[in-house]
């Protein structure tokens, strides 16, 4: 009877696990996040011969954090496959594979068998929104597998002293660290085990170093050193939006990232607390796992993590969680499985714990299968911003000049992979002078000099120009009243269901002012506000002088 219900128990975990995340995979089939299409564009100019740039025929721009997933990108955009699809498949394969990770960390060190180690693997599966985050078309699971490769041969290296785990740690981490180049924080806590052990490797100094120097700091010098000759600088654009900007030693968006993942992972941490307190162990692999996690959350404390979706940015930290918390863990399973008590008792309840400490969100997990036997498509027909920008872009796309018209823009992502336009993205993450430059004047007048044709922009729901966003134009009103706005139309606004609409302004003097107008009035406009509701340009100055 035993037998039967463990095998009961875990058929049951299993197939809970593939059809909820079967489920989220296809009520979001249709769902679109714009970050990911920066990156798209980017790996679209390059398989279409323009290089790494933002737009076609300029210089090149850095305006993403995923060179990897960049390059790795564009031989399949070349082939005519959609990006979204591969890099979700992709992202599917890295939880995977963080999973099988966990499980043989529990094998490792706890002895695990196979049935246990295949209950780590489901458990590992849907920790910390995983599910969700491979929809969203990013890097986040490919790169989390990467850094926990690049643990999991640091801890075979602290186990055992081999050099082929410290050559396989540096390729992990190289990886890792193309796909975002935080990854690189576990490199400098591992150096430093090695500088405080360095009893432990002492006659294998030679081959340690020579092995990260091969596999890891010779690539990434030979890669910083092409950065610096291919874009002027090491940094990418992101660190100076993100990073750079934000006010004071910690950011408030940052704080609230952190803040947000802990609550939504608060069983997992909560565990691996509990297992510290439990078990205390002085093992180097523990202390390098905590470390990297305390370094990893003080990181993005102090970034501005705009556009932090399912928590995103503070994900990667949630297998290392995991490691912390499988002295419980494992020994919970094994509990579990050496349980005497009859199965109607037996699987409920460890059903029931499992759900309650692996899962993110129990309960909306439940409603996402039920909605794939209902036939539900989440994001078909939301006019959330996001989903409605996407539409917007496929519209735009069937101008037959949309190349040849030059956007202004903040989200900049579906609309200019899409259309192939001339793109300044006002936020600055794929302009090198915006990203850069702080004097809201100089910002404006280079923005005017560009000659742009369309802008689209953002104001609140009460008809006022919005004071939030990144850089120093993301606050409009600073300026949305210089005069050169006057050589702009208001030729409608797209609205959406939250957040900011957007007021789109033509240039008066484009040479195809009434044909384009008449194409967004027709296409992309939901409403055409006669009088418009906000002044702009020198009628800015003058109601503002009127208050």
């Amino acid at each position: 009877m035993t037998i039967t219900a463990n095998r009961t128990l875990v058929l049951l975990i299993l197939v809970g696990v593939v059809f909820s995340w079967a489920g989220i995979l296809t009520t979001h089939r249709s769902f679109i996040f714009d970050d990911s299409f920066i990156t798209y564009r980017y790996a679209k100019n390059l398989a279409n011969g323009y290089g790494i740039t933002w737009n076609p025929g300029e210089d090149p721009v850095e305006g993403y954090t995923n060179f990897l997933l960049v390059v790795g990108l564009a031989p399949f955009i070349r082939a005519g496959l959609d990006p979204l699809v591969v890099t979700r498949i992709l992202s599917v394969m890295g939880a995977i594979g963080i999973a099988w990770l966990c499980a043989l960390f529990a094998a490792r060190y706890y002895d695990a068998k196979r049935t246990v180690m295949l209950l780590v693997f489901l458990a590992a599966l849907p920790a910390g929104k995983a599910f969700y985050l491979s929809t969203v078309g990013l890097e986040t699971l490919i790169f989390t597998f990467f850094l926990f490769l690049s643990f999991y041969h640091a801890t075979r290296f602290i186990d055992n002293a081999q050099i082929t785990s410290v050559a396989f740690f540096g390729l992990a981490q190289l990886c890792a660290f193309l796909l975002r180049p935080e990854g690189l924080i576990l490199a400098f806590l591992f150096c430093a085990y090695l500088l405080i052990h360095r009893q432990r490797i002492k006659g294998h100094v030679t081959k340690v170093a020579g092995a990260l120097l091969v596999f890891l700091f010779l690539p990434l010098i030979v890669y910083l050193t092409w950065k610096i000759f291919h874009f002027g600088a090491i940094l990418p654009n992101p660190f100076y939006v993100k990073v750079a900007n934000a006010e004071g030693l910690f950011s408030k968006m940052g704080i609230n990232s952190v803040i947000g993942y802990l609550f939504e992972s608060r069983h997992l941490v909560v565990v691996g607390l509990l297992s510290l307190l439990l078990f205390p162990c002085k093992h180097s692999s523990v202390v390098l796992c905590s470390l990297f996690c305390l370094c990893h959350l003080l990181f993005f404390a102090q970034t501005d993590t705009l556009m932090d979706i399912h928590s995103r940015f503070i994900y990667p930290v949630t297998p290392f969680f995991f490691f912390l918390a499988l002295p419980v863990i494992a020994r919970l399973m094994e509990q579990v499985f050496n349980s005497s008590a009859t199965w109607p008792i037996k699987i409920p309840v460890a059903f029931l714990v499992f759900m309650l400490v692996f899962v993110a969100d129990p309960k909306n997990t439940l409603w996402e299968i039920r909605d794939v036997f209902r036939g539900i498509d989440k994001f078909a027909e939301s006019q959330s911003l996001m989903q409605k920008e996407y539409r917007v872009a496929r519209r735009l796309a069937l101008y037959d000049n949309i190349r040849d018209v030059r956007i202004k823009i903040g989200d900049a992502g579906v609309i200019p992979y899409f259309t192939e336009a001339y793109v300044i993205d006002s936020v600055g993450l794929n302009d090198n002078f915006i990203a850069r430059e702080k004097d809201i004047g100089r910002l404006t007048d280079y923005l005017f000099s560009k000659r742009l044709d369309l802008l689209f922009m953002p104001a609140t729901k009460q008809h006022s120009w919005i004071t939030y966003g990144h850089g120093p134009m993301g606050d409009v009103t600073r300026w949305s009243s210089d005069p050169r706005l006057d050589e702009y139309k208001y030729v409608g606004t797209i609205t959406f269901e939250r957040g900011y609409d957007y007021h789109l302004l033509l240039r008066k003097d484009y040479a195809e002012f009434d044909r384009l107008s008449s194409f967004l009035e027709q296409y992309i406009v939901d409403v055409v506000y006669d009088p418009f509701p906000m002044p702009f340009g020198t009628r800015a100055r003058g109601a503002a002088g009127g208050l």
